[in-house]
């Protein structure tokens, strides 16, 4: 807990100070109203004069209405400090999200982690939200049960010990209670996931001829049957437990307050109090019996709490993967890339993708990634862009390791263009500037150059449209082409010293994908390229083929010598015969 209280005082600690505020102000309004009543009865029974009564009733009401209206404005500062707390802390984790290395999004613990830490940012009743309001129930409920025990003790000593007693024997038990029913949830959770699979399958319009025609049905409803009888077992077991854990408490708690009024009235009958001072005790020893409740429940509040904030901690500290503090200055221009003894297994996998894999790539350079699915390339392409890291071996960047590069410096080394398009809410001239400062010559020379330009020309708001819909109701939703012209423009604009091309026109027809490879392959002359394409009519641009079969270069050559070899890649080639125009090999 302490981490996070660490966290509210640097966001505003003014927050603990209401919190204390709201605290004593409600010790005093339960003392004023208990003392009212008191001096009420006892002013009544002496046959106090009316206009005394009056004041001395008026004092207390005053200081009750005057201790109300304050806890009242403190219960809306801390309120409203709490709100702000936990927006500032999904801003936080959302940050933490956007900002942590693409590797780990792949992962199924970071997933995991990620998802727990939001369920405590995410709404109103969320921990960022509530805590707060745990901590002052708690302080409060501890000190009434503390104040008004105390001043029972004088009564009868015994009074703490069975207060005592009584709060040991319900939170022993209620830790079992929170222990069966933590040590219950994976299996509730699978028998949950399970009946939801059913109703999912069964409803599926798709799979709706296959449970008909093929008769499973008799298997679903056995299969039913039996998940629905497992969560009845164990919901059972559950509420079974819940119900000892409020049995015991009510009747401990009953106890207490039979014990508390059988003390008051021998007490009275004795003439040590009197009718006013009953009724105070009676108040007092009501508010330790909610109080009492209250306060267990509290405890185990904050103890949900505290696996929260675990969840919370362990997000926003989750150990990075690459390096985020420069070693060395990232360089001008790439002269070579070189992937030393490069290994790479993803999560699960029973192989490595790459085993020991080398490869040197140097400036100026078109080369083209080919092979079927699964071969490795995007792969391959990721590796080289910092995305993936290996798991053995190095990457050269000009000589150098570039893990000593800060990875946020390294991604300007190149301009990618991926085949998944996904565009963020900004206008056209925002996507085309991404994070670079804005140069009048060189962007419009980019619009021209790309082809954007005759896009801007035709929209009413011209380059300052909206791209996302769902965001802007004025945004536009690009066509194939243009939105090829529009991510070269972006490549054009950030003028790396790599250009990274993974099927960016998988989408397009092959006249309409030549079109945009040539743009592409004149903006490359003086940069090292890497393409990755399935139609190897695109490669004619490029001078170094490179085939890849289950992570291994197999074949390696331009074009011609390739086609010579008569190997896979002149395989392949002859498959996509029909994509070529003249039908020759070239």
């Amino acid at each position: 807990m302490n981490y996070l209280i660490r966290r509210i005082i640097r966001f505003d600690a003014k927050l603990f100070w209401y919190v204390l505020i709201e605290v004593i102000v409600g010790l005093v309004i339960a003392y004023i109203g208990l003392r009212l009543t008191q001096d009420l009865i006892n002013m009544v029974a002496q046959g106090v004069a009316a206009s005394r009564l009056i004041r001395r009733i008026s004092v207390l009401i005053g200081l009750y209405a005057l201790f109300g209206l304050v806890q009242k404005l403190a219960s809306h500062q801390s309120q409203l400090v709490s709100q702000l707390f936990r927006v500032h802390e999904l801003a936080e984790v959302t940050s933490a999200l956007q900002s942590c290395d693409y590797q780990l999004l792949e992962r199924e613990d970071y997933q995991k982690t990620k998802e727990l830490a939001f369920t405590t940012v995410q709404q109103d009743a969320s921990l960022t939200q509530i805590f707060p309001s745990n901590l002052k129930r708690f302080l409060e409920q501890l000190l009434k049960i503390g104040l008004f025990g105390a001043m029972l003790s004088v009564i009868d000593r015994r009074f703490l010990i069975y207060i005592g007693l009584l709060l040991g024997l319900v939170i022993g038990y209620r830790l079992f209670q929170h222990r069966f029913i933590e040590g219950t949830k994976a299996e509730r959770g699978r028998y949950n996931e399970q009946y939801r699979y059913i109703n999912r399958v069964t409803g599926n319009f798709q799979l709706a001829k296959d449970v008909r025609l093929f008769r499973v049905q008799p298997w679903f409803e056995t299969i039913f049957e039996d998940v629905l009888h497992k969560l009845r077992r164990i919901t059972y077991k559950r509420g079974l437990v819940v119900l000892g854990g409020q049995f015991i408490s009510g009747l401990l708690i009953l106890l207490l307050t039979f014990y508390g009024y059988a003390v008051l009235i021998r007490q009275l009958q004795a003439g040590l109090i009197n009718v006013g001072q009953l009724v105070f005790f009676i108040g007092a020893l009501t508010t330790i019996a909610v109080s009492s409740s209250d306060f267990i429940n509290v405890i185990f509040d904050l103890i949900d709490n505290h696996g929260d904030i675990n969840h919370l901690r362990r997000f926003l500290n989750y150990p990075p993967l690459f390096n985020h503090e420069a070693k060395e200055p990232i360089p001008q221009t790439i002269e070579t890339i070189e992937l030393k003894g490069v290994s790479y297994q993803y999560p699960g996998s029973p192989q490595p993708l790459f085993d020991q894999f080398d490869l040197t790539l140097s400036k100026d350079e078109k080369v083209a990634l080919v092979g079927l699915n699964g071969a490795g390339k995007t792969t391959l392409v990721k590796l080289i862009l910092n995305l993936y890291k290996p798991d053995e071996g190095h990457i050269l960047i000009n000589g150098i390791d570039n893990q000593q590069f800060a990875v946020e410096d390294y991604y300007r080394l190149f301009s990618v263009v991926f085949q998944d398009h996904y565009l963020l809410p900004l206008s056209i001239k925002e996507t085309v500037l991404q994070d670079s400062p804005y140069d009048e010559d060189k962007y419009h020379w980019v619009l021209e150059k790309s082809g954007l330009s005759e896009v801007i020309e035709e929209l009413p708001l011209g380059e300052d449209t909206p791209l996302v819909r769902e965001i802007d109701p004025e945004a536009i939703t690009l066509s194939g082409g243009q939105h090829q012209k529009l991510k070269l423009a972006q490549a054009l604009y950030k003028d790396a010293p790599a250009l990274i091309l993974d099927e960016p026109t998988a989408a397009l027809d092959p006249l309409a994908e030549s079109e945009v490879y040539r743009r592409y392959h004149e903006h490359a002359q003086d940069k090292l390229s890497i393409f990755i394409t399935h139609r190897l009519a695109t490669t004619r641009f490029c001078d170094r083929i490179l085939y890849l079969e289950e992570g291994r270069i197999i074949e390696d050559g331009t074009h011609e010598e390739l086609i010579g070899l008569g190997g896979r890649y002149q395989q392949m080639y002859d498959k996509q015969a029909y994509y070529y125009q003249t039908g020759e090999r070239r």
